[in-house]
């Protein structure tokens, strides 16, 4: 019994009874409560086989019987014991930072990872051991991965980080209105990715999918972003496609919503600067005030390599 995407062990390796007990573990996963001989019948064996392999896996906590039906199930307590052990030993960033890699083979563009905070989409551009990413602040709202992040956040949260957005116009084509954004959030979460189309730089497209942790809680985007002739209108669906399923494997491994009780995660992430919208042209004859570089707080903590 391999787990999806692996290959098949050798037969050398193979051990029967593990992979019998493994078996009725997947039948209990699919069907809530079933008796010895469906058991045996669900993995090909016979009835007092599967007795055995059931008090075996009873004794280690993780099959009980029904007291009411008498029939087996799941044991919810050890299991979520071992669930809950697994989930605080793991490290989002190691699923994450493989992004860049496997988009690069797949899309021909390296991978963008991108978190949010204050309002603004950090992406992250370096790690620095395990744990440690770096990145530089983008506007959130003119930014795929951004507005990825900010469609699949719950209402009332979206509502508080749209009150903090500052919708400067980067270019002709950015969203500055904040109806004319929530529409644009709707189409996002219609179609399960979000598109920015020259709206941080002209000449630029990025596609971006939202990373859900195991309380199902957005913590994260990534994507992909280069040149308009990378991402042409016959390839948006194509790069799209990919870049949703390299969303949900990451969310897959972080346990995608699977243990919704468990308190929620959250990224941390370095920002060592922050990019400002290009500054109006003066008009003849008039002094314009000098803009005053925006202070950009320190992220310390996040909803998720350049900006797009």
């Amino acid at each position: 019994m391999s787990a999806p995407g692996q290959e098949p062990l050798p037969e050398m390796y193979r051990v029967k009874a593990l992979e019998q007990a493994l078996q009725i573990i997947a039948a209990l996963e699919a069907e809530p409560e079933l008796t010895l001989p469906e058991l045996g019948e669900r993995i090909g064996t016979q009835t007092p086989n599967a007795h055995k392999l059931v008090l075996h896996l009873a004794e280690a906590g993780l099959v009980e019987a029904s007291p009411l039906t008498k029939r087996y199930r799941l044991a919810p307590g050890r299991l979520g014991e071992l669930s809950a052990r697994a989930l605080a030993g793991l490290n989002p960033w190691e699923e994450l930072r493989q992004v860049v890699p496997d988009l690069k083979k797949s899309t021909d563009m390296p991978g963008l990872i991108a978190v949010l905070s204050g309002g603004r989409a950090i992406y992250v551009e370096q790690f620095r051991g395990p744990a440690r990413a770096l990145g530089r602040a983008f506007p959130a709202h003119a930014t795929a991965l951004g507005k990825a992040i900010l469609a699949f956040l719950p209402a009332p949260t979206r509502e508080v980080v749209l009150a903090e957005l500052v919708l400067d116009a980067w270019t002709p084509r950015t969203i500055t209105d904040p109806e004319r954004l929530r529409s644009e959030f709707a189409v996002i979460a219609e179609r399960g990715y979000a598109l920015e189309d020259g709206e941080l730089d002209g000449p630029r497209r990025s596609i971006g999918a939202p990373v859900r942790d195991h309380t199902g809680e957005v913590i994260a985007a990534v994507g992909v972003g280069g040149a308009r002739a990378s991402i042409p209108d016959r390839r948006i669906a194509t790069i799209a496609e990919l870049v949703v399923a390299e969303a949900e494997r990451v969310s897959a491994a972080l346990g995608a919503g699977g243990l919704a009780a468990m308190p929620a995660r959250t990224l941390e992430v370095e920002v060592l600067g922050a990019v400002e919208p290009p500054v109006p042209p003066a008009r003849e004859g008039v002094t314009e005030p000098t803009r005053r570089p925006r202070r950009t707080p320190r992220a310390k903590r996040g909803s998720g390599a350049g900006g797009s």
